[in-house]
C-alpha cells in the first residue's frame, strides 16, 4: 500500500530551489510544491518567495527523476501564504470534496532539511487557530523545506498543504501545521479574479506582506 502511494505521489510533487540575488549577497531557499490538476498550476507557500525585491529571482523545480525546469515568479496570496506558479505538467492532484476529521489518516511528501521526496504518513491531530487562520495539526514531523508539501487522504486527494512549523525546542524538527485545501481554493479564486481583471500583472507576481512562524 505504501509503495502504491509513493509511486502515485512522486510524479506530482516537485522540489523547489529559489535563489535571490542582491547587490552584495544572495540567498537560497528550499521548499516543496505540488501540481494542482484542475487549474493547471504548481502550488507552494508564499513565504518561500523573498519579499524585499531582489535584483534577480531564479526558481528551479526538480522532479523525482532529477530533471529541472525553471519557473517564472509566482502570483502570491500573502495572507493565506499560498503561491501559484503558471506551468504545465502531465499529472496532478485533485482536491478532496470533504474535509478531514481529527484522527483521519493522511500522508505527505516534501523536502524536510533538503531531503527531497520524503514520504511520511500520519493522521490529523486537531484543528488549530494560529493568527486567526485555521490549520490542521499533523502527527508527522516537519522541518525547513517542508513548506509547500501536499497532504493527501486515502483517495490520494489534496486535503491540505504544510505551511507552518512549530519548533518549541529550538531545533530544526517541529510540529507540522497544514493549511486546509479549502483555503488554498479560496486563494485560487482570488488569483483567478486577479488574472481576469489585471492580466498584465498576473505574470509578475507580488511580494508577501507577512511571514508565518517558519518553514
Amino acid at each position: 500500500m505504501r509503495k502504491a502511494f509513493i509511486a502515485y505521489t512522486k510524479p506530482r510533487v516537485g522540489w523547489l530551489r529559489i535563489k535571490a540575488t542582491y547587490k552584495y549577497r544572495e540567498t537560497r531557499i528550499e521548499g516543496s510544491a505540488w501540481y494542482w490538476k484542475e487549474p493547471g498550476l504548481w502550488v507552494s507557500c508564499a513565504h518561500l518567495i523573498p519579499r524585499d525585491a531582489p535584483q534577480s529571482l531564479e526558481v528551479e523545480l526538480w522532479d523525482a527523476e532529477g530533471k529541472c525546469r525553471t519557473l517564472q515568479p509566482p502570483w502570491i496570496d500573502s495572507l493565506a501564504d499560498v503561491a501559484f506558479f503558471r506551468d504545465t505538467h502531465s499529472v496532478g492532484f485533485a482536491e478532496s470534496e470533504t474535509n478531514p476529521e481529527n484522527g483521519d489518516w493522511c500522508f505527505t511528501m516534501g523536502a524536510p532539511l533538503g531531503l527531497s521526496f520524503s514520504f511520511q504518513e500520519g493522521y490529523v491531530v486537531a484543528k488549530r487557530q494560529i493568527e486567526r487562520q485555521l490549520y490542521y495539526q499533523l502527527s508527522v514531523w516537519a522541518a525547513p523545506g517542508s513548506s509547500g508539501s501536499p497532504v493527501l487522504n486515502r483517495s490520494g486527494r489534496i486535503i491540505a498543504m504544510i505551511t507552518q512549523i512549530a519548533q518549541p525546542g529550538g531545533g530544526e524538527l517541529g510540529i507540522a501545521f497544514a493549511l486546509p485545501a479549502q483555503k488554498v481554493h479560496d486563494a485560487y479564486r482570488r488569483y483567478a479574479t486577479f488574472v481576469r481583471y489585471d492580466s498584465s500583472r498576473a505574470h509578475s507576481g507580488d511580494r508577501p506582506t507577512h511571514r508565518p512562524l517558519s518553514g
